[in-house]
């Protein structure tokens, strides 16, 4: 377990080698695999409704995928996500075992890019927009690396000198100093988070705490749905895009994702009942984690997605570590924050953790009701 997310990270940034990325869903296959048939074969009966939920979404894109063409590799992808989320479930004590591989990896990650830019760009350093991706294929999947190795990094490992020179100068340079949208703003969101943690650390108060953190939680997602509430014909889109016209995010870009969710809507809700149930599968582009789940799955799938995510973060209260907590509640963030504009589902570096630790918050939630019992 600790060499295969150690590894992870890599792979990603391996990304013009895909043929990693199904040798790594194999090792988790196998690890799953040898878990329920040596290990655990008694878990397949403790299932939860978040199971469920999730197996409904699988069965809903596999019927899509046998009776549609195209979409393969999409398929694979969220299908490599949900089975992370059964790693988490099952492997719950081996995943926290591999606190220090996570927190290597994510120096590595850091650093390996930061030199690299430092090699190209020399003197340019802190005057360059748009960097190419560094080792990444974008600049957003760079930032996104980078603010996933932040969070273990902030959460995961010892308080030393280098620590805070990554975490409060070398990190944000490599997300600012690019053209890395929306994940600038996930970065900040990533620092109010621990800010809040040792705020709640240094005050000893975990409801003073866990209100900043809900209250931080509430606001991200009031934001989320206020910008995909003009694709429902909600709200003006013209009011919100120009919200978006500033050095961070592009307003013109907005108006270009309006459209495109609109044709998409439009086509789900024009197909009659079953398309508007069970949706259309996965095998179009959108760019938007949310517009795209309803597209996919439909209402059906929409409303099983909607409870997983809710009573996750429900749920989250049960993990005893306030640090793995707060280090979960990041996870979803950043997972949910850059699901905006991209579909992170369709991304294994997006979706994998995330997802990992959504499984793993699952699995508290059962130890520690089986404790109090």
């Amino acid at each position: 377990m600790n060499l295969f997310l150690f590894a992870k990270q890599f792979v990603d940034m391996l990304y013009p080698y895909q043929g990693l990325d199904y040798i790594m869903v194999f090792i988790a296959l196998y690890m799953i695999g040898y878990q329920l048939i040596l290990v655990r074969p008694n878990i397949v009966h403790k299932s939860t409704s978040q199971d469920y939920a999730l197996a409904l979404i699988a069965i809903i894109l596999s019927v899509h995928f046998l009776f549609t063409r195209g979409g393969y590799h999409s398929y694979i992808k969220v299908l490599s996500a949900i089975l992370l989320y059964f790693l988490g479930r099952i492997c719950y004590e081996r995943v926290l075992e591999c606190n220090r591989a996570l927190v290597l990896s994510s120096y590595l990650i850091i650093y390996i890019n930061f030199f690299y830019r430092l090699w190209n760009l020399s003197s340019e350093l802190f005057h360059v927009q748009n960097v190419g991706g560094d080792l990444y294929y974008y600049d957003a999947d760079m930032a996104f690396a980078v603010i996933l190795s932040v969070i273990f990094i902030a959460f995961l490992g010892k308080t030393t000198f280098y620590k805070m020179v990554t975490l409060l100068f070398v990190a944000p340079c490599m997300v600012i100093f690019s053209e890395a949208g929306i994940q600038t703003i996930l970065l900040f969101c990533i620092y109010a988070i621990i800010l809040v943690y040792f705020v709640e650390k240094l005050l000893r108060k975990r409801k003073v705490g866990s209100l900043l953190l809900w209250v931080l939680v509430i606001a991200l997602i009031s934001c989320i749905v206020l910008i995909h509430l003009p694709a429902f014909g909600v709200l003006n889109q013209e009011r919100i895009a120009s919200l978006f016209s500033n050095s961070l995010l592009n307003g013109k870009n907005m108006f270009r994702l309006y459209r495109k969710w609109n044709d998409a809507l439009r086509q789900m809700w024009g197909n009659g009942w079953i398309h508007r149930l069970f949706g259309f599968g996965v095998n179009r582009g959108i760019e938007s984690i949310y517009i795209k789940t309803v597209y996919s799955t439909g209402l059906i799938g929409t409303a099983a997605s909607i409870y997983l995510a809710f009573s996750s973060m429900k749920q989250i209260k049960y993990v005893e570590d306030r640090r793995m907590m707060y280090l979960m509640v990041s996870c979803f963030v950043l997972f949910l924050g850059s699901g905006v504009m991209n579909n992170s589902l369709e991304s294994t570096q997006m979706s994998w953790f995330p997802f990992l630790y959504m499984g793993m918050t699952v699995s508290a939630t059962g130890r520690q009701v089986a404790g109090e019992n």
